[in-house]
């Protein structure tokens, strides 16, 4: 047991250790109290996870809010459906109205399947309509025959020449001009064309050969004029072969 005096200083000295954030703890491993100082942030963290951990967990299901509006218009879908059809009236409260989703082709295929397990079995597959479409009408072979000849009767009957042929004709007649023009002036392109690679090239050949033949033309040309001065030489000083001069 401890005196009075010794439990008046633990519980000081455990104030003034709360105080400066220090903590007794006691320790596993040596059965022994040791003393750790903890600051405000953490503690406070670590108070609010362990209360959140004490805390039961409580599964609260918010309740759906459906509009009076989506209300009404079931109730209306409702009065005007006909059993045996389905026309793809709102029969029964969306359980995901107001909800935000993203729609178009899974939430439609989810909301198909959806119906097909609300529609009765003894409903025909192969009669019934898809959504907002009226069922087919069928009729009979004498019915029908009777609305065919009612719908030809109101074809205008042929009041004098037409001239369809002879518009079919001219159709085909201009048709097989602007085809050959065509073919014309493409070919007109392609001789012209040719006609003008044939003078470039020829051109190109002649100025080749030109070059060629310069060297021999010009030794020719040099030995003729040398041939000349000397026969002009010969007349004019009458010097003969051998450079004297004649008398």
């Amino acid at each position: 047991m401890l005196s009075a005096a010794t439990s008046s200083s633990l519980a000081l000295l455990t104030r003034r250790l709360s105080q400066c954030n220090i903590v007794p703890v006691a320790s596993k491993s040596f059965g022994a109290t040791e003393l750790v100082r903890t600051f405000a942030t953490k503690k406070k963290k670590r108070l609010k996870r362990e209360k959140r951990l004490r805390a039961p967990k409580v599964e609260t299901k918010a309740p759906v809010k459906v509009d009076d509006q989506h209300l009404d218009w079931v109730d209306f879908q409702k009065s005007i459906s006909i059993t045996g059809f389905e026309t793809g009236q709102t029969t029964h409260v969306r359980s995901d109205y107001g909800k935000r989703t993203r729609g178009g082709v899974k939430w439609r295929e989810r909301m198909e399947k959806k119906e097909a397990l609300l529609r009765p079995k003894e409903v025909d597959e192969i009669t019934l309509p898809k959504n907002g479409q009226f069922p087919a009408l069928r009729y009979s072979p004498e019915e029908t025959q009777r609305l065919l000849n009612e719908a030809y009767a109101g074809l205008p009957k042929k009041a004098g020449k037409r001239g369809t042929r002879n518009l079919r004709r001219q159709k085909r007649r201009w048709f097989l001009v602007r085809k050959i023009k065509k073919i014309s002036k493409k070919n007109y392109g392609i001789r012209t064309h040719e006609r003008r690679m044939q003078k470039r090239s020829q051109v190109v050949k002649d100025v080749k050969h030109a070059k060629r033949e310069a060297p021999a033309i010009r030794e020719r040309e040099a030995a003729y004029q040398k041939h000349v001065l000397e026969q002009w030489t010969k007349v004019m000083f009458g010097t003969e072969e051998n450079g004297q001069q004649m008398n």
